[in-house]
């Protein structure tokens, strides 16, 4: 009977989700259409000049399990200078083709680490060049190349870029926490690099007003919990749940307030990562969560009921989130308190 009830749940929830994806989908390409925006003119001067084009590395260079010689990593050099200068200088069409080709290379299945360390190391003195511009655009193009470095270094510039404290432009943030799940996935991080980039990133959602932001951090956090289970390091899997749970809660706090009433968007989305996190945490490890997960799900309860609600879509989003909540309710075995009765 209790099965019954809890599949009938979890299928009221996927209608839910499903309608919120479709708002989603439609919302959140109008936040980063802005970060995608071509600026209407370069700000750094003249377009690149024309000039013969740098060939890629080659094949042996690409999947090289030996470490690159010096004619080795001044191809690889000369190859990442060209394409970036004409990030940096030339018009938007020429700028996209050039981040493109970066990544073409860098996404290919025989990149070795080898390889992608020596990319990193032509790029290095490059991003910092181009970030400086300020130019969304250009800036979102580099961070697309970087996170296909699949480094430690490369997640470390993401965050930073996607922290209101050293990125005010909102169109920046979404881009480079858009790529910060993909990034921790492949980039093969040690334990105190989980546990750096973990604090990291929940320092950031502290500051953090713009709700799809907010989704991309816990979305980066969910694949730190994930990569540490993998690799069986319960110490950053116990620290990666917790701040989670730390940014799902910065959510809550401010839906309840009238500034910060979009964040419903990100708790409802927030519930369903937590919810499938839990889906592959063992219940002995769930009791350790429920005092933090109880308190998240009381206060979205209590979120539901507000009244004359400022932003639209906050009431049904609100709505679907305490359908979730009741299901993670369900699944950590939280029970609801019994009403008091009348006589005492």
């Amino acid at each position: 009977m209790q099965l019954n009830k809890f599949i009938n749940t979890l299928q009221i929830d996927m209608r839910y989700f499903q309608q919120f994806f479709i708002v989603f989908v439609l919302l959140a390409p109008m936040q980063f259409a802005v970060a995608q925006a071509p600026p209407a003119a370069p700000k750094t001067g003249a377009p690149a000049k024309t000039q013969a084009k740098v060939p890629a590395p080659s094949k042996e260079l690409v999947s090289s399990t030996k470490p690159i010689d010096a004619a080795g990593q001044k191809q690889i050099s000369e190859f990442i200078a060209s394409r970036c200068r004409i990030i940096l200088e030339g018009d938007p069409s020429q700028a996209r083709i050039a981040s493109a080709d970066l990544q073409t290379v860098l996404r290919q299945a025989t990149a070795t680490p080898i390889f992608l360390r020596a990319c990193a190391e032509g790029l290095k003195p490059l991003v910092p060049k181009i970030i400086a511009t300020n130019d969304s655009f250009r800036i979102n193009n580099i961070l697309q190349v970087v996170r296909w470095t699949r480094s430690a270094e490369a997640l470390d510039i993401l965050i930073q870029q996607a922290t209101t404290a050293t990125q005010k432009d909102i169109s920046i943030r979404i881009g480079a926490s858009r790529l910060m799940p993909g990034c921790v996935a492949n980039a093969n991080l040690t334990a105190p690099q989980i546990d750096s980039a973990a604090r990291r990133i929940r320092d950031a959602s502290e500051s953090e007003t713009q709700w799809v932001v907010s989704v991309h951090e816990m979305q980066a956090l969910a694949a730190l919990v994930a990569v540490a289970q993998e690799a069986k390091l319960t110490a950053q899997l116990d620290f990666a749940r917790a701040e989670f749970l730390k940014t799902l809660t910065v959510s809550t706090v401010l839906v309840s307030k009238p500034e910060g009433q979009e964040q419903i968007f990100a708790l409802q989305r927030g519930l369903i990562i937590l919810r499938d996190i839990l889906l592959k945490t063992p219940k002995e490890e769930m009791a350790k969560m429920a005092p933090a997960i109880r308190a998240i799900t009381q206060a979205t309860k209590l979120i539901a009921k507000v009244k004359a609600p400022s932003v639209n879509g906050f009431s049904q989003s609100a709505n679907n989130a305490v359908v979730v909540a009741g299901v993670i309710d369900n699944l950590v075995g939280i029970q609801e308190s019994a009403p008091k009765s009348k006589g005492g």
